[in-house]
């Protein structure tokens, strides 16, 4: 590599950082946004995975399901001012017995102190109507 093309380098990576200072000077750094996040699986009673399970947490109205593996991801960024100690899931069958029976209604509320100090996915057991 030529000793020109050695300096082209260096100049751009010098206007790289120049930019990027200069932008952090004039916006502020980015503000620290708690985030928090849960994994988990729904299974029936019988330990098989169900699919297609809608969860959300209260007040929510964002459409979630569960994979065909019954996995489930929950995330959401909160106020720094306002992180919860506790959140509750709602997990609802809404297909029916297209998912291996008709399940009833789930609500789960979560310790989100105790589920960061010991990070592994939840089980949500679910229960055939009757």
């Amino acid at each position: 590599m030529g000793t020109k093309k050695i300096w082209n380098n260096v100049l751009r990576m010098l206007l790289a950082m120049f930019g990027l200072n200069l932008f952090t000077a004039c916006y502020g750094p980015a503000p620290y946004v708690p985030h928090m996040s849960l994994t988990g699986k729904v299974e029936s009673e019988d330990g098989k995975p169900i699919a297609n399970i809608r969860y959300s947490c209260a007040g929510e109205e964002v459409d979630r399901r569960t994979s065909s593996d019954g996995e489930f991801f929950y995330s959401r960024s909160c106020d720094a001012s306002s992180v919860p100690e506790t959140i509750t899931l709602k997990f609802v069958d809404t297909d029916g017995p297209d998912n291996g029976g008709e399940f009833e209604e789930k609500t789960v509320t979560v310790n989100l102190k105790e589920q960061a100090s010991k990070p592994v996915p939840m089980v949500v057991k679910m229960s055939l109507k009757k």
